[in-house]
Order: C-alpha cells, then sequence, then structure tokens
C-alpha cells in the first residue's frame, strides 16, 4: 500500500488506524513465513504507534494536512518507521528497534506519560504444565501504585480477532516494571512448525492536565501486545552419517598400453613387465596376451608366460629374421635405386622386386585381472523432531562422519559439523561412539 497517497485528507486517527492494520497485515504474513525478525519488528512499530496515539489524543480529529508543525513533524517520523517496516528490508528492519525508541523519546512530555519500552519474554515455548507463566513490562508508569490507576491487560486469542477472552490486573508493579501473571491456556497448544500469536491490550491509566491536582482528567493509554508462542519444535532436524562398510574384494580387467616388437637381423629377445593401477594387485593365473597383428613371413615370433609374482606380471617375446632376409633387403634397395636413377629404363626388373620385406614383428597388448579390497562407504539419513528443551543420543559407527542440518521454524537454515558446534536453536555434542542433539531452553533464546 503506498502510505503517503490520498491521506492528507483523513483525520489523523483514521490515518493511524489504517497504518495499524496494514502493520497487522504484515505481521501475520511475517508469521505464516515464520519470519520473527519482522513480527519483533511489527512489535516496534505498533508501540510506536501507540506511543503516538497517546501523546497526541488530541489532535486525532484533525486532518493530516492541517496538523501544527511539531505534530507534522512526528507524524512524518512516525509515517517513515511504517513505510521502512513494509518495505521489506531487512538492514533497515534490523535498525527499527533503536529509531522506535529514538522516536518515543522525541514525543512531547515522554517521562511523564505512560511508556511501554520492552515485554518479554518474547516467545513462551508451548507445555503441558498448567501453571500460569509471568510476562514482564517495562518502561515508565508515573502512576503506577494508585488503587484507582490499575493497569488491565485484555486477550484476545488471534491478531484478526477482537473477541475479548478476559482482563487481567497485574500481579506486581513498580514504576518501571509490572508483572501479569497469565494462564498457558490463553495462548493455545503451539503449532507444529509456525509461531501463533495472541493480541494483547494493556490499557494504563494516566492522570493529565489540571493544576495542583484539581481539574485532571483520566486517560488510558493504551498499547497493543503481542504475545508469541513458539513451534512445539524448533524445526525439522536432519543426521546424516557417513561411515565405512565391510570391506569386500572387487575385480577389473587390466589392459596394458600397446606393444610391437620388430625382429631385428638376427635373433631378439625382451621380457615386457606390466604393473596394475596403484592400489590394485594382480590376480594370479589370469595373463594373457592379446595379439593385434603378427608378421612371420621371414622368421619366426615367439611369445611366452614368464611369471606373475611380486604383483606383476612378466611376458616374453622373442622374434627371429632368416638368414637371407638381408639379401632381400639389399636387393630391394638397389633395385629402388635404379628405378629412380633410370625412371624409363627396364634394366632394374632383372634385380627382382622392388617392395622392401616385412621383417617379423608382433603388436600386441598384455591383459590380466586385478582386484582390490573395497571398502565402501555407508550412509545413513534421519529426520528428527525434538520439542525444546529435550535431547537424543545416536549410536555412531566406528570412523564416521557426520552432518546436521536444522530447517528452523523461523525460516533460515543451519549446518552443523564436527568444527562448528554453535547454534542458537540446538546443541550437538560428539564422542568418537556417539552423537547427542538436543535444543535449547527457549526462555533464553533471542529471535533478533
Amino acid at each position: 500500500m503506498a502510505l503517503t497517497i490520498g491521506l492528507g485528507a483523513l483525520g489523523l486517527g483514521a490515518v493511524l488506524q489504517r497504518f495499524s492494520s496494514d502493520v497487522s497485515s504484515r505481521i501475520e504474513q511475517a508469521r505464516q513465513a515464520g519470519l520473527t525478525l519482522e513480527i519483533e519488528a511489527g512489535r516496534q512499530v505498533r508501540l510506536a504507534l501507540d506511543h503516538f496515539s497517546n501523546s497526541y489524543s488530541d489532535s486525532m480529529n484533525e486532518t493530516v494536512d492541517r496538523l501544527d508543525g511539531t505534530v507534522q513533524d512526528s507524524y512524518s517520523k512516525l509515517r517513515g518507521l511504517v513505510q521502512t517496516f513494509q518495505s521489506g528490508n531487512n538492514d533497515q528492519i534490523i535498525l527499527l528497534t533503536s529509531r522506535v525508541q529514538q522516536f518515543v523519546n522525541t514525543l512531547p512530555a515522554g517521562n511523564l506519560r505512560p511508556q511501554v519500552t520492552f515485554v518479554t519474554p518474547q516467545y513462551i515455548p508451548p507445555s503441558r504444565d498448567p501453571s500460569p507463566f509471568t510476562l514482564h513490562i517495562q518502561g515508565n508508569f508515573p502512576n503506577i501504585g494508585r488503587p484507582d490507576m490499575v493497569p488491565t491487560l485484555r486477550l484476545s486469542n488471534r491478531l484478526s480477532r477482537q473477541t475479548i477472552i478476559q482482563d487481567y490486573r497485574p500481579h506486581q508493579t513498580t514504576v518501571q516494571e509490572m508483572t501479569f501473571n497469565l494462564p498457558m491456556s490463553l495462548l493455545g497448544s503451539g503449532e507444529e512448525r509456525r509461531v501463533t500469536l495472541t493480541s494483547g491490550e494493556l490499557r494504563i491509566p494516566h492522570e493529565e492536565g489540571g493544576i495542583l491536582g484539581f481539574g485532571a482528567r483520566r486517560v488510558d493509554h493504551i498499547f497493543h501486545l503481542l504475545l508469541g508462542m513458539l513451534p512445539r519444535t524448533p524445526g525439522t532436524i536432519r543426521l546424516r552419517i557417513i561411515s565405512p562398510g565391510q570391506a569386500q574384494p572387487r575385480t577389473q580387467l587390466h589392459q596394458s598400453q600397446e606393444f610391437m616388437q620388430e625382429a631385428p637381423t638376427t635373433w631378439g629377445e625382451r621380457t615386457y613387465e606390466i604393473a596394475p593401477m596403484q592400489g590394485w594387485s594382480v590376480v594370479r593365473g589370469t595373463a594373457r596376451i592379446k595379439v593385434l597383428a603378427k608378421n612371420e613371413d621371414w622368421g619366426p615370433v615367439y611369445d611366452e608366460f614368464d611369471r606373475d609374482d611380486s604383483n606383476r606380471v612378466l611376458w616374453k617375446v622373442s622374434t627371429k629374421c632368416y638368414g637371407h632376409y638381408q639379401q632381400f633387403e639389399d636387393r630391394a634397395k638397389v633395385a629402388e635405386q635404379l628405378r629412380a636413377d633410370n625412371p624409363n629404363s627396364g634394366i632394374a626388373i632383372m634385380f627382382g622386386p622392388s617392395p622392401h620385406p616385412i621383417k617379423p614383428f608382433l603388436r600386441f597388448k598384455i591383459e590380466f585381472q586385478e582386484y582390490q579390497d573395497y571398502v565402501p562407504e555407508v550412509t545413513r539419513e534421519e529426520e528428527i523432531h525434538l520439542p525444546w528443551k529435550d535431547s537424543k543420543v545416536i549410536e555412531l559407527p566406528p570412523h564416521a562422519q557426520w552432518r546436521v542440518s536444522l530447517q528452523a521454524f523461523n525460516g533460515t537454515n543451519h549446518e552443523i559439523a564436527q568444527t562448528t558446534l554453535d547454534n542458537r536453536f540446538i546443541t550437538v555434542q560428539s564422542t568418537p561412539n556417539s552423537l547427542t542433539i538436543g535444543t535449547v531452553n527457549p526462555s533464553t533464546l533471542n529471535l533478533l
């Protein structure tokens, strides 16, 4: 909603009601999304609206465009706070608490009127204990203690409902703090994944005007409070454990590079040594030669397995040229030269064919099976739902690595591993044999 459009002709009271409605809608959107930072900022802006209304109660019927300078200046600051909250800019929303307090301090006679600065606890955990909880309201309460000036807290169970449930009087009061003992049943039982909010209206009577106590009038300063109940759990905890499983052998075919052995002019023999891949071992008795090409026109070619001990395979290859191979080789060279020198002469024919004879050769690879003891990774995943102030112990297998993640109710995500154990919602304690996951005491929780 554009807060600056079409408001000048409206009465100040009507404009403040519109602001309040817009802020309440935004708070409910934040509640649905689990955005506790925005909920708290909305609380602060509502207090700013209340302080402004209480300070300028005599101007509620004036139109915005006719407000005097002081009221107009305060109204502009208030409108800026509301616009900042509506913007959804986290960096600005974080600063709203301090900005609201600065704004309240600028209002006229602020220290002489009732003020509400802080309400604790911010959020109350669900509990089956029917005992009441204590609500602390801090601020400035000048007329507190007078029997005819007793504050009351009126609660309704939803932001959007105006149904009056009950009025409560404070249990204890001072000029700076009042406490209320309230039944847990008023806040409900809590939802599984979201904060629930209960709307409260605090009325603080105050005597204003008059001279030396004569002619004074009683004015109720109204402050709208939001009592938050946490969901039943901080969120969804996911545990992932990775551990070494039982060792099991696995095999694969090992194939060497391609070798080429050509016979020299006489007898040639060579032993080829092939090792398995790093981390693997030879399966003895599985080695064989894979012949890719072979020629024995001018001499024999032999190959034989040598041995496969010491985690390697040895294979012998022998090649030999017959003695008359060289004669044909020399004759071919002479014919080739004559042809080059006398391309049109037929004399080269008498020296025989010009193609060179092919030496005996063997082109081959060596293959064998290799094995290794393979230790597979075993992954275990578990989803955990723990109430507040609870814990669970999980046994860990030897040499396990683990990771805990939390999808929290307020929309944040957290990762916890061996090196990062700090988290404001859950605790993790590990030993070599176990893991203890716990949830924090929500009474110490700060969601800002």
